[in-house]
């Protein structure tokens, strides 16, 4: 297991499960979410529910072995990344946030996902039974 530890102190937008952005830390993952990059996404469509980054990466060599073509190894391809406001499946919020001025204006409390639900039918959880006041 991995450990946790303080590296920056700043502003943070968090719009689910690993789409965290804290001020002054640069992204580490593929897409570098930001603070920065996602206060920039939400004030220019505050309203919207659905975010898309895009950039080029080079095609893999797994990707190029899965789709049998190995002379797009290396070829330079757009990839993108949706961040979608209300699609954390991994946690539960009594109330949640529904675009990006949500995210900017408001602090959501939520609750880890319980891993005993992942054997549950989720046709029958309401929020209500999980959510304790």
């Amino acid at each position: 297991m991995g450990s946790w530890r303080l590296t920056h102190q700043g502003k943070g937008l968090s719009v689910s499960s690993g789409i965290v952005g804290i001020e002054g830390k640069g992204g580490d993952e593929d897409f570098s979410i930001s603070y920065d990059k996602l206060y920039e996404m939400f004030t220019a469509n505050p309203e919207a529910q659905e975010y898309t980054m895009e950039k080029y990466s080079p095609c893999t060599l797994a990707k190029a072995m899965n789709e049998k073509d190995l002379s797009r190894l290396g070829v330079l391809e757009i990839i993108t990344r949706k961040i979608i406001v209300e699609a954390d499946v991994k946690r539960v919020y009594s109330v949640a946030p529904c675009c990006g001025r949500d995210i900017l204006n408001n602090i959501y409390e939520s609750k880890p996902v319980d891993v005993s639900l992942l054997l549950h039918d989720f046709s029958d959880i309401k929020k209500e039974d999980y959510w304790d006041e």
